[in-house]
């Protein structure tokens, strides 16, 4: 990706990414291209803390012993869906923020 101030990098294969759109969604109601450079900067704080402290959590050893059921994440991928109205929408979404 460029370089510029609402640019993001990919870190992990995406999961980044997706702390900085969840953010960017819940403080400010926006997608990350549509930040201020100065959302983006608090954005992208508050996305690589809670990065850092899922991986943190990922690496126990307990984690490695949690399954989660396809149908626990069909039904959290539909909620995300029914926010569209249009398919296509949110398929574009998801490439434009590196998820898909």
């Amino acid at each position: 990706m460029t370089n510029t101030a609402n640019s993001y990098d990919m870190t992990e294969s995406g999961f980044y990414n997706y702390h900085v759109l969840r953010v960017a969604n819940s403080r400010f109601g926006k997608m990350p291209m549509d930040l201020s450079s100065i959302e983006m900067a608090q954005v992208k704080v508050q996305a690589q803390r809670e990065y850092d402290l899922e991986a943190t959590v990922l690496a126990t050893p307990e984690a490695a012993k949690v399954i989660v059921a396809d149908v626990v994440i069909e039904a959290a991928l539909d909620r995300v869906k029914a926010q569209y109205e249009v398919y296509d929408d949110f398929i574009a979404d998801l490439e434009r923020n590196d998820l898909e």
